[in-house]
């Protein structure tokens, strides 16, 4: 994927850190492990992705789905491309996976068009479909529009609602005012997406709300892990059964169910610190 600058406001890059940090970070204990992923039902699949690239499963598999990630939430959709690398013998001996832009990738009927940069229409390619993953947030019950929004409201958060914080009195700037208005919007702009801003001492938390926007904003970039990875391996899958290769890519974590775990603090089987240790175990 070529490099693209990107413009964002304090917040929404620490958005898009927290969003596209790496999921085998956040999901598994750092340390327990060297390659956080591995091939499951193995015919050559691992070989071929560790053709050109020995760390693919230590390092790059994790940096793909952050980069995925990314083009989620800034466009709601991203492609990823897989690359066939073969030996004079026109035999398969190599995948390459890349992110690309999706501002440079046409939708055609057998194909897609794939250019170097956005304004560029002299340097394109052409791709097959099944060489093309797609993927999209609409997919996991996110709008792409409504995710635009938030991302405009948290740019604007900053500026406080001047009917709100002049004293008409006194004429001047009531900065009790402002900081109540700020908190309030810190939760309520993000609250689709259960991001708070990194301000877990925002005082209008309580504890158990605290624990409850932690658990959904992990629940959701599970979701996101799951959702990108299965379309991934569906498309492995489809050349798999097209070149003779086999397997699926797996992650050594386990699966956490969130919502059972607030479902426990609300009926009393767990109490509030060991929902948290569930919760903030990594």
């Amino acid at each position: 994927m070529k490099n693209k600058e990107k413009t964002f406001s304090v917040n929404n890059h620490m958005l898009m850190e927290d969003f596209c940090q790496s999921y085998s970070i956040t999901f598994s204990a750092i340390g327990r492990f060297d390659d956080p992923y591995y091939v499951v039902d193995n015919n050559n699949l691992k070989e071929l992705l560790t053709n050109s690239d020995y760390g693919f499963f230590r390092y790059t598999f994790d940096k793909l789905l952050s980069g995925i990630t990314e083009e989620l939430i800034i466009n709601g959709v991203a492609y990823l491309e897989i690359l066939e690398t073969r030996n004079p013998q026109n035999i398969l001996i190599g995948l390459d996976l890349q992110v690309l832009d999706s501002n440079c990738v046409k939708n055609r009927c057998n194909s897609y068009i794939v250019k170097e940069s956005p304004n560029d229409n002299n340097q394109k390619r052409k791709v097959q479909k099944n060489n093309i993953v797609v993927f999209k947030t609409s997919d996991i019950g996110i709008s792409k529009l409504r995710v635009k929004r938030i991302l405009k409201k948290i740019d604007k958060i900053e500026s406080p609602n001047v009917q709100l914080v002049l004293n008409s009195e006194k004429n001047g700037f009531v900065w009790d005012k402002y900081i109540d208005a700020y908190n309030y919007n810190q939760l309520s702009v993000c609250k689709d997406l259960y991001w708070y801003f990194r301000n877990s001492n925002n005082p209008l938390f309580s504890e158990c709300y605290l624990l409850y926007r932690n658990a959904k904003l992990k629940e959701l970039r599970q979701n996101m892990y799951y959702y990108i990875t299965s379309k991934i391996n569906e498309s492995l899958t489809a050349l798999g059964n097209e070149y003779g290769f086999k397997g699926i890519i797996k992650e050594r974590w386990d699966k956490i169910d969130y919502s059972k775990c607030l479902e426990s603090l609300k009926n009393g089987k767990y109490n509030t610190s060991q929902v948290g240790e569930i919760i903030f175990k990594y």
